[in-house]
């Protein structure tokens, strides 16, 4: 299992949001889409940044809630932390876990592709452990013939 494989079940959409944008509508599309983080592009449509809900929370704080109007340049990270198609699920997890995030943008060929978050690995590793203990139950119930 991979980036590539988990976004083929996922679908390959991810919110964006241009760094002009107010936090209000940064807050409205991640509300919209039901998603904790927006990829942040440039005009030329080049990924430059990411907002979690996080950062939005840390504003509040910061600003005593008057945030609406800021703009999400002000808040977003842009110290990319990205995954490749091909990385590995433990390499995935093992990304997340280290630099204590939960999305990571997808990019190929300097493109962005898709987001993978720690909730879709959570789902795969279910999934495949889910599937492992049918095959042994199966087998031990002798289902499979000899």
């Amino acid at each position: 299992m991979n980036a590539a494989a988990i976004l083929k079940r996922k679908g390959s959409n991810a919110v964006t949001v241009f760094p002009d944008a107010s936090i209000r509508e940064a807050m409205r599309l991640l509300i919209k889409h039901r998603v904790g983080s927006l990829v942040v592009l440039s005009e030329a449509r080049e990924v430059i940044g990411i907002v979690t809900e996080r950062d939005i929370f840390r504003l509040t704080y910061e600003h005593e809630g008057k945030i609406m109007d800021i703009p999400v340049s002000a808040v977003m990270t842009t110290n990319l932390i990205v995954a490749l198609p091909s990385d590995s699920l433990d390499y995935l997890k093992a990304m997340i876990t280290e630099n204590r995030i939960r999305h990571l943008p997808v990019m190929n060929d300097g493109k962005l592709v898709g987001v993978v978050s720690i909730g879709d690995i959570i789902r795969e590793e279910v999934s495949e452990v889910a599937v492992e203990n049918r095959y042994l139950k199966d087998y031990i119930a002798g289902v499979y013939p000899a």
